[in-house]
């Protein structure tokens, strides 16, 4: 016990005579290798948690034109919306492809198909294809209408969830703003929680299926309501192809600013 209680004066004067020898260089350049070796180590997980950001890198993108197969969407008028959200969906597909670097795109369909018969695993197929191909975004293509008719603009779905929700709002109100500079009435960006399901913290899921296996995937994934298909001031977006191209080319703007695509040199503009 005497021994023991005798340790802490023992110690002080090892650190006296190290200072008056000339020693606490040595220990002093071993505390500052052992930093240095940790903090090489730490620095080596960061890098791979958070890499440095190559302008040159490569960004994935998958558009989702809604519904397809049996599951027409809304129907007006003639109109069924799963045969508008495929068109546009091409379109920003071929905008994206054709004016930026740099972008690989991938869609869910490629025609009046589904990805699975059943409704919930096909949404959920939608979002395990953007996990596979790394997708930095899923943008669901969908269009509105009402029971009244009276309704009109574009709206975005995003997502609550803590792990996505930045960028989803951020994403939705980029390709928000190119849908209103064709004169689209800009309604909202939002996000609706679902009332019956909740993760182990009793934090709510999202809502909307796309929202919530998209975020469960750790993808930014949003759906955007082009405009209203039954509205006669949106009307002239849905009535061919023309107004259906500028939708698809201004979701592609939206996303391109989104990520910060940088344009073929032929597409730049002169100074």
């Amino acid at each position: 016990m005497k021994l023991f209680r005798m340790w802490p004066i023992v110690i002080f004067a090892v650190l006296v005579v190290m200072l008056l020898t000339g020693c606490e260089v040595t220990g002093l350049q071993m505390l500052r290798s052992n930093f240095e070796e940790y903090a090489e180590t730490d620095e080596a997980e960061n890098d791979q948690v958070y890499p440095e950001y190559d302008p040159a890198a490569r960004h994935a993108v998958v558009l989702d034109p809604g519904h397809g197969g049996h599951d027409c969407g809304a129907y007006y008028d003639g109109l069924r919306e799963k045969d508008l959200t495929l068109k546009v969906a091409q379109y920003a597909r071929d905008y994206l492809i054709s004016h930026y670097e740099n972008i690989d795109v991938f869609l869910t369909r490629e025609d009046d198909c589904a990805m699975d018969g059943d409704k919930k695993t096909d949404l959920e197929m939608r979002c395990d294809l953007a996990r596979q191909v790394g997708a930095d975004c899923l943008v669901s293509i969908h269009f509105n209408a009402s029971d009244s008719h009276v309704y009109s603009g574009s709206e975005v779905w995003a997502s609550g969830r803590s792990n996505v929700h930045d960028q989803t709002f951020l994403l939705g109100e980029c390709i928000l703003q190119e849908l209103a500079s064709l004169g689209i009435r800009e309604r909202s960006v939002s996000s609706k929680d679902s009332t019956d399901t909740f993760d182990e913290n009793g934090l709510p899921y999202d809502y909307y299926a796309i929202n919530r296996h998209s975020a469960a995937r750790d993808v930014a994934g949003i759906i955007v309501e082009q405009c209203f298909m039954d509205s006669e001031e949106d009307r002239i977006f849905v009535s061919d192809d023309d107004g259906l191209k500028q939708l698809g080319e201004a979701n592609a703007r939206g996303i391109a600013a989104y990520l910060g695509l940088v344009l073929k040199e032929d597409d730049t503009p002169e100074v």
